[in-house]
């Protein structure tokens, strides 16, 4: 193995009582709050562009349907995502350099993030914003897989719980930030996609400043898989591996296809947030009678709920050693929350739908995210193969808006979003079940 890559016997073997808990993190567990200054401004970016910002100039840049426009241009930003994930992963996990295997892929792909989003900032056909916006996606769908990357480099199995809250928490701010900064920014575009940019460039240089990648030359390598054997001579090299070759195992094709139908029912119903409460509850019915304002409330309310779940659910998971438990109950919860619209249309059942929905996917996201990492097959392609996992994620984006969008088409309404959301979810949380990795 090469020598920046290759992690001392103290990472990897047992040692004394009082050096065991801070070799469960390489760099302590201030690691965890730094990675969290990289993960906030990330999911700001996200959820304040696509919830507020995004779908706002579509609407005000559409000569037809908004609701179509929309669909069309939102599935193409997440399949610049899709189709590059694994494959800057797997330049990631390549890479060999004085700074190690992710910083300079994350400060490279954070600047150009900036750069892009002042560009789609100043798009005034739909045409153009589906271009920008495509080039966004690309440059945040290198970030994002480099990113994740750092989670198992990191952090040892034992406390993949307590990480996935951290992160998940941060991501949980981020996006409450995102989406109120969008709502009171909404008509200053520049201002508000450079700002959110300028913050993901900032919370990036802290972090590897901070706590330098341990990859890099002379630094203490990243942790390894406890069963996988140490490279050698007679193994495939793994520069000659598919981008596909992953789903070869059998828990980590259950964990892709867990995380695609449970994305799939999210990015149905919340990429059209915005225009479900305009025309599923109706303006009329909102606070201030004002959607942009309603739209980012019911993030904030959402996300906070996601946040207490994420904080109580993440330590627990790592205390009784399950996983399995509670993403299979919040799958199950997620689906229940998508029924209160179909029950109640009424704003008091948005916000509804907000605070349970927010506690399931909080679990989810807590226990989720220990649950993909325990699954990847090697050390060697952290990155490539949880670029391979994002597309599980970014891939229900292409097909969420474009399926709503025909769901509201056919069946004449919002209302069947959240019928097919609740069918998505159930089948999530089955699908999480033949994993035999995890409990």
């Amino acid at each position: 193995m090469d020598e920046s890559t290759a992690p001392p016997p103290s990472l990897n073997n047992a040692g004394p009582a009082a050096n065991r808990t801070s070799n469960l993190v390489i760099g302590g567990w201030a690691t965890l709050w730094l990675m969290a200054c990289a993960h906030m401004p990330k999911y700001a970016v996200f959820q304040g562009m696509q919830a507020i910002l995004l779908p706002t100039q579509v609407a005000n840049a559409s000569t037809g349907d908004k609701v179509v426009g929309f669909g069309l241009v939102a599935a193409l930003g997440a399949l610049a995502a899709a189709l590059v994930n694994p494959i800057a992963g797997r330049w990631s996990d390549r890479t060999r350099s004085h700074w190690g295997r992710r910083t300079p892929w994350l400060v490279g792909s954070s600047l150009l993030a900036l750069v892009a989003l002042l560009m789609l900032a100043g798009m005034p056909s739909v045409l153009g914003i589906g271009i920008a916006y495509f080039i966004v996606m690309a440059v945040m769908g290198t970030f994002e897989a480099t990113l994740a990357a750092v989670l198992p480099d990191r952090v040892r199995p034992a406390r993949l719980g307590l990480a996935s809250a951290v992160v998940g928490g941060a991501s949980s701010v981020g996006i409450l930030i995102g989406v109120n900064l969008a709502a009171r920014l909404v008509d200053q575009m520049w201002l508000a996609y450079g700002l959110l940019g300028l913050a993901m460039v900032l919370g990036t240089l802290v972090f590897v400043v901070v706590r330098p990648d341990p990859s890099r030359r002379g630094g203490p390598g990243i942790l390894k898989h406890e069963d996988e054997a140490p490279a050698g001579p007679s193994d495939p090299a793994p520069a000659q591996s598919g981008f596909l070759s992953a789903l070869r195992d059998h828990d980590f094709r259950w964990a892709f296809l867990a995380r695609v139908t449970m994305m799939i029912g999210l990015f149905t119903a919340h990429t059209y947030l915005l225009y479900t409460l305009t025309d599923y509850i109706g303006a009329d019915q909102l606070p201030g009678r004002d959607p942009t304002a309603a739209s980012a409330l019911i993030a904030t309310i959402n996300m906070s709920a996601a946040l207490v779940a994420m904080v109580v659910f993440g330590p627990l998971s790592d205390r009784l050693g399950r996983r399995k438990v509670f993403v299979v109950g919040a799958s199950l919860g997620g689906a229940a929350a998508a029924v209160i619209p179909l029950l109640s249309p009424t704003w008091p059942g948005m916000v509804a739908l907000g605070v349970v929905g927010g506690l399931t996917y909080g679990c989810y996201v807590a226990t989720d995210q220990a649950i993909m990492v325990a699954v990847l097959p090697s050390s060697r392609d952290h990155a490539r193969d949880l670029g391979l996992l994002q597309i599980a994620s970014t891939g229900p984006q292409v097909m969420g808006p474009v399926v709503a969008a025909a769901l509201i088409s056919l069946f004449g309404g919002y209302a069947a979003l959240f019928a097919f959301c609740a069918i998505a979810y159930v089948a999530a949380g089955l699908a999480i079940l033949p994993i035999r990795k995890v409990r």
